[in-house]
C-alpha cells in the first residue's frame, strides 16, 4: 500500500489544477482520488528508516532436482529512505513520492537486494480554461509486497505490476500526459495518453509494452453530482511470447457527493478485446505419418466482449478515510498469464492523527483469468496493516504486516506468504510520518 497516499495526493492535485474551476466529485475515468480525501503533505518530507524484516513463502523462478517448487522463509534487516509531498506555486503544483530500500537476509540468498519506486506529477494551469497534467512513475522491485497499492485499482489507465505469483526482479515504467479544457463551470473535456513497460529478468516470464489513449467529457449537473462519457484505446505487446491485444472500451461515469462526508463514483463500460496468440493444433493424419508429429502450432485470433467496470465509495471522518472499491477490467497479465480479465474487491482505512499516530488497514480479494490460455483462475487474498507512531522529536516507530494467499487450482504454486517489518525512522516534521 506504499503508494496509496501518492495516488490520493496526485489525484486530488489533478482535481484542483487539471479541471480549472470544476469542484465536483471525482469521476473515475480521470484517474483521480476522491475529492473528500485527506489533505496531503504540503512540503517535501524526507525520511530514513532501519527495520527488521521477516518473510515467509518466498518463491523464486526455480525448482528442486525433482522439478518441484520450493518455498523459503527468511529474516534480516532493511534500510529504507524516501521523499514525499507536494509544493504549489500560483499556477503549478509538483507532487513527488520516492521510496527506496535495501534488504539483507541472515543467510545470503537470491532474495537479497534493493527496491525503488518513484512517482512524479506536474500539474499546470495554463489558462483559466486549460489545465495540463504530466505524470511519471517507474521503479524496480523483487517482491510486490513492497509495492502493494490498492489505490491504483481506481485508475483504469495505470498498468502497475502488483499481482505476480513469483518473487522475481522486475523493472517498470509509466509515462502519462493529460489535458483538460473547462468549457464552462459545469462542462469539461479531458484527453490524454500514456505508455508503459514491464520487464522481468527471468527468461521464463513474460514482459509487456503498451500504450493507452483516452478521452472523456464530464458535466456537473448540480452542486454534488457529475455525469460523463469516456473512451479508451489500449494495446499490449508481449516480450518473450508471441501475441498482442487491442482493447476498445466505452464507459459511462457518474459521481455523487451523497452527503458532506460520503462520495460515490461509478464507471460502467464495455470493452472489445482482440488478441493474437499461438495455439496448439492437431496435425492431419497424412502429415503426421510423414513427419511423426502429432501436434503443430498455429496463429490464433480471439475476440471478446467483456464488462469494464469500476466503483468507489469513500467516507471522510475528518482525520481518517474509508474506501470501498470494486473493479472488473482487462489487464496485461502477470508474467505467467497473458492478457487477462481481472476482478478486484477491496477496502482501505487510513487514519492520520494530528499529533502521534498514522494507521492504514487494507484487505482485498482478486481473481484473474487468462483470455487465451487454459491456466485456470488465479485467486489472491490480501490483508495488511501499517502503523507509525511519533516517539519524540523527529523519531518514529514504523510497523507493517502483510499476508497473502495464492490459489491456482491444484497447482503447486498455491501458498501462503507473509511479510513483517518493524523499526525506527527519522523524519523532520510536525505531522506523524505517513508511509502507508
Amino acid at each position: 500500500m506504499k503508494l496509496w497516499k501518492t495516488t490520493l495526493l496526485l489525484g486530488c492535485t489533478a482535481i484542483a489544477f487539471g479541471q480549472g474551476e470544476y469542484g465536483g466529485p471525482s469521476v473515475l475515468s480521470r484517474g483521480q482520488g476522491p475529492s473528500n480525501g485527506l489533505p496531503a503533505e504540503t512540503t517535501f518530507r524526507p525520511y530514513a528508516a532501519i527495520q527488521g524484516i521477516y518473510d515467509s513463502g518466498l518463491l523464486g523462478v526455480t525448482t528442486d532436482s525433482s522439478g518441484n517448487v520450493t518455498f523459503k522463509d527468511a529474516y534480516g534487516v532493511q534500510a529504507e529512505a524516501g521523499l514525499y509531498g507536494q509544493h504549489s506555486w500560483e499556477h503549478t503544483t509538483i507532487g513527488l513520492d520516492y521510496r527506496g530500500s535495501y534488504r539483507r537476509y541472515s543467510q545470503r540468498s537470491y532474495f537479497d537486494g534493493s527496491d525503488h519506486v518513484l512517482t512524479l506529477s506536474i500539474n499546470r494551469q495554463i489558462s483559466k480554461r486549460i489545465g495540463l497534467s504530466l505524470r511519471e512513475s517507474g521503479g524496480t522491485f523483487q517482491r510486490s509486497f513492497w509495492f502493494y497499492n490498492p489505490g491504483q485499482l481506481l485508475n483504469p489507465g495505470a498498468q502497475i505490476p502488483v499481482e505476480d505469483v513469483l518473487d522475481n526482479r522486475m523493472y517498470f515504467g509509466n509515462t502519462a500526459a493529460d489535458m483538460t479544457y473547462q468549457k464552462s463551470a459545469r462542462l469539461s473535456f479531458h484527453g490524454g495518453g500514456e505508455g508503459f513497460i514491464v520487464r522481468r529478468t527471468s527468461d521464463a516470464l513474460f514482459g509487456v509494452l503498451g500504450v493507452t489513449a483516452r478521452g472523456d467529457v464530464a458535466y456537473r449537473y448540480g452542486r454534488h453530482g457529475t455525469v460523463g462519457l469516456d473512451y479508451y484505446f489500449t494495446r499490449f505487446d508481449f516480450f518473450r511470447a508471441f501475441g498482442d491485444s487491442t482493447i476498445n472500451s466505452l464507459g459511462l461515469n457518474w459521481a455523487k457527493r451523497v452527503s458532506r462526508t460520503w462520495e460515490l463514483a461509478v464507471r460502467i463500460g464495455v470493452a472489445r478485446v482482440e488478441s493474437l496468440f499461438l495455439q496448439r493444433v492437431l496435425v492431419d493424419p497424412e502429415v503426421r505419418a510423414i513427419t511423426g508429429q502429432a501436434f503443430g502450432v498455429n496463429v490464433g485470433h480471439h475476440a471478446n466482449i467483456l464488462p469494464d467496470f469500476n466503483a468507489r465509495l469513500s467516507k471522510n471522518f475528518r482525520r481518517s478515510l474509508l474506501e470501498f472499491r470494486y473493479g472488473r477490467n482487462i489487464v496485461p497479465g502477470n508474467g505467467i498469464f497473458l492478457t487477462s480479465r481481472r476482478e478486484r474487491i477491496g477496502v482501505t482505512y487510513s487514519y492520520e492523527g494530528i499529533r502521534r499516530w498514522t494507521i492504514a488497514l487494507d484487505a482485498s480479494y482478486n481473481t484473474m483469468g487468462a483470455l487465451v490460455q487454459e491456466l485456470g483462475d488465479l485467486n489472491t487474498y490480501m490483508a495488511g496493516l501499517g502503523v507509525t507512531r511519533k516517539l519524540g522529536k523527529n523519531f518514529h516507530m514504523v510497523l507493517r504486516a502483510d499476508a497473502r494467499r495464492y490459489e491456482l487450482g491444484a497447482s503447486q504454486y498455491n501458498r501462503n506468504a507473509v511479510r513483517t517489518t518493524i523499526g525506527v525512522a527519522y523524519s523532520p516534521g510536525d505531522r506523524p510520518l505517513a508511509l502507508w
